[in-house]
């Protein structure tokens, strides 16, 4: 059953992403749609104790 919630969940994050850059010309990372993912599953799940953990995305470490 996790699968098929995860598939379908996943999926819809891509049609999300999708419509977010052709209507408001915002891309999301491949970082920020596994965020989302994970988030609304844990939610919708009712896992409370394993919600999503903070994904920071690489270009925000940069060596100087």
């Amino acid at each position: 059953m996790y699968l098929c919630r995860l598939f379908c969940c996943g999926l819809w994050a891509i049609w999300i992403a999708r419509n977010k850059l052709l209507h408001e010309g915002k891309s999301l990372s491949a970082r920020e749609t596994i965020y989302f993912i994970k988030k609304y599953l844990s939610e919708i799940m009712g896992d409370k104790s394993k919600i999503a953990e903070r994904i920071i995305p690489a270009s925000v470490w940069k060596v100087t």
